[in-house]
């Protein structure tokens, strides 16, 4: 046993055969020759019993500083690796024990941060932007709100798609400057009452997602969200983007239309005169209508809209030059969608007003849409003086309070 040269190293390559160098705190250099290398070892006596530990082979440009990170050393590499191990042989005994342990807990270690990494990556995708927008369109649906699928259209497009990478950001990490981003690029394409429709939905998404701590109907669909607080309520509308309807039809225009409408024989059409002869119904309601008594000659809609839970019965008279109508509303249903006039859909109707208004812009007219109908029934009930309280009752709308809810029962069908 003595001082190990690079030369002798060398020659022992393929000869089997070991040589020796003492450590200065223990133990020795091995260097052994193997079938197409040299091995090096660190050998020692633990407990009376010879022990080789295996960290590299010997290369003439390999590491020259010891590290552990490499396997292959020059001989002044291989002697500074060696006195480390020395040092750790010293202190712990059982070096190659020691290093088992070391390395187990160092892949307990990188396994913890793997499953955390993996919990928090699945914790991101249940719980993303875009997973509460779904919870909260979904919980729409199962209210049977009417404004669920436009929810649903609105947020798709302008927060799911547009902007991929907050949508699959955590909702609670969302920040109201991230809520800007996507209510910038809105104004951007030039979609101004879109801008503030979104914000509403999104802000009523962090309402339900935050619901569901303490409402247990909630959070069935919203929990686990951990939301501490809704990053759009600083936010405001922008005021000069909402403009109230001031579109009503006068009485040349209203003929026109009616007289437009009673030529043709499309479903929509023969819709969109029921509700006109009831008073301007909406039509989603009318349209979701199920029960009506021809004994009563009373026609009940549920009224869901708004923050109502439970549908509210809307029952109306119906004139016996009306019933004919809605008689054959009910014909025809559709095999799946349920309804009237064979599961016909609102855009189907939207489209079809679209369609007169064009023809009646081109002969002077300012267009107009369903609600600009509606709003002009209301207008024309009110020149006949018909009370705000009745107006309210036939067109339901404004019956939210408590008086409403609790006390006034009556049904107002005289």
């Amino acid at each position: 046993m003595g001082r190990l040269t690079t030369a002798a190293v060398e020659g022992l390559k393929a000869t089997g055969k070991a040589r020796y160098e003492p450590v200065p705190l223990g133990g020795s250099l091995m260097a052994r020759g193997l079938v197409a290398s040299v091995g090096y070892y660190f050998h020692y006596k633990h407990t009376g019993k010879h022990y080789r530990y295996p960290f590299g082979e010997h290369l003439r440009n390999g590491d020259t500083t010891g590290t552990t990170e490499s396997t292959a050393y020059t001989l002044s590499g291989a002697r500074a690796r060696a006195i480390a191990l020395s040092a750790l042989q010293k202190e712990h005994g059982d070096l190659i024990g020691y290093l088992r342990e070391q390395r187990q807990a160092s892949q307990d270690a990188v396994q913890k941060a793997t499953t955390a990494r993996q919990t928090n990556e699945q914790h991101t995708r249940d719980y993303s932007l875009s997973k509460l927008c779904e919870s909260y369109w979904t919980h729409l649906q199962q209210q049977g709100k009417p404004s669920a699928q436009d929810v649903r259209n609105s947020l798709t497009r302008w927060v799911v798609k547009k902007h991929a990478k907050l949508a699959t950001t955590k909702a609670s990490e969302i920040t109201t400057d991230d809520i800007l981003t996507i209510l910038r690029a809105i104004i951007a394409d030039g979609k101004q009452v879109t801008t503030n429709r979104v914000r509403s939905y999104l802000s009523s998404a962090y309402s339900h997602g935050m619901g569901s701590i303490t409402d247990p109907l909630i959070s069935s669909h919203a929990s686990g969200f951990k939301l501490t607080s809704n990053p759009v309520l600083t936010i405001k509308p922008v005021a000069k983007f909402e403009k109230a309807g001031e579109r009503v039809l006068n009485n040349d225009e209203l003929a026109e239309f009616l007289k437009r409408l009673s030529k043709m024989s499309s479903p929509s059409s023969k819709a969109v005169m029921l509700s006109l002869r009831l008073g301007g119904q909406r039509i989603t309601q009318l349209l979701a209508a199920t029960e009506y008594s021809t004994d009563n000659q009373t026609l009940t809609l549920k009224d869901i809209k708004g923050r109502r839970t439970h549908a509210r019965a809307h029952v109306l008279p119906v004139l016996s030059a009306v019933e004919p109508l809605i008689l054959e509303a009910f014909k025809n249903p559709h095999p799946r969608r349920t309804g009237l006039y064979g599961g016909l859909t609102m855009q189907t109707i939207s489209n079809e007003i679209r369609g007169i208004s064009k023809l009646m812009t081109k002969k002077g007219s300012e267009p107009f849409g369903w609600r600009d109908l509606r709003r002009t029934c209301e207008t024309m009930l009110a020149s006949m003086g018909i009370s705000k309280d009745l107006r309210a009752q036939l067109q339901s709308h404004g019956l939210s309070g408590v008086q409403e809810r609790h006390y006034d029962q009556h049904n107002y069908i005289d």
